[in-house]
């Protein structure tokens, strides 16, 4: 088993583009499954990425979507991959968004590494997704523990694993991964 640390940023493709409110609701659904599309094809993918459920399995890897604003990512690896990777999870969002008080107070843990709340927000997202493929019970962003690159889960020491994050454009993202 490789556990080496991989640089989550090479398995994680983005599509950032402007468009008007009009189509905001569909296009950021649209946007996000046409790059989903793309990362398919070259991944030689045999689900249709328009119809493909979120926690559906693909044989040819494991797969992780997020959309905002304006902006998509798909987290990829194939299951040919070098690394043993049991899950992955992806977030993005806008640099501008703002973290209504009610849920920072829920979800930001004060044990949490003393990254900014839209950081620990966006990670704890990427987390969680990942989580969600790992466990089948019902649990939240304040089950989770995070460290300067690594997490923890709490209801479940023995799940854990390793996230990064970095911005694009004027937008933050972070994957995650649990071995």
């Amino acid at each position: 088993m490789n556990t080496k640390k991989i640089n989550i940023k090479h398995f994680v493709y983005t599509r950032l583009k402007k468009s008007s409110m009009a189509d905001f609701s569909l296009g950021k659904h649209c946007q996000s499954r046409e790059l989903l599309a793309d990362v398919f094809v070259a991944f030689k993918v045999k689900k249709d990425p328009f119809s493909i459920q979120y926690n559906e399995v693909v044989s040819e890897g494991l797969w992780s979507l997020s959309h905002t604003e304006y902006a998509s990512c798909i987290g990829f690896i194939p299951c040919d991959s070098k690394y043993n990777i049991q899950s992955l999870g992806v977030d993005i969002e806008s640099v501008n968004r703002i973290i209504p008080e009610v849920l920072k107070k829920k979800y930001i843990l004060d044990e949490d590494f003393s990254y900014n709340e839209l950081t620990i927000w966006v990670v704890k997202e990427a987390i969680f997704k990942a989580i969600s493929k790992v466990v089948k019970f019902t649990f939240d962003l304040s089950d989770i523990l995070i460290s300067k690159e690594t997490f923890r889960f709490i209801p479940n020491q023995k799940i854990g694993g390793e996230f990064s994050f970095w911005n694009e454009k004027d937008f933050i993202i972070a994957g995650a991964i649990i071995r």
